[in-house]
């Protein structure tokens, strides 16, 4: 029972580590976000794990 509740945290945290984090972006016009990151408006996601690390 112990080692089933320890995979199911192991599971659950890693999807919680994979989740996209969307910086905070303004941009005018009608474009999608992945052109205003192409444009140089917005950085790119990032992984939540990454940002455990800064």
């Amino acid at each position: 029972m112990v080692a089933a509740l320890a995979l199911v945290l192991l599971a659950a945290g890693g999807w919680y580590a994979m989740q996209s984090i969307y910086p905070d972006c303004f941009y005018m016009g009608n474009i999608s976000y992945s052109q205003a990151v192409d444009a140089g408006f917005c950085e790119p996601s990032q992984m939540r794990w990454e940002t455990w690390m800064e």
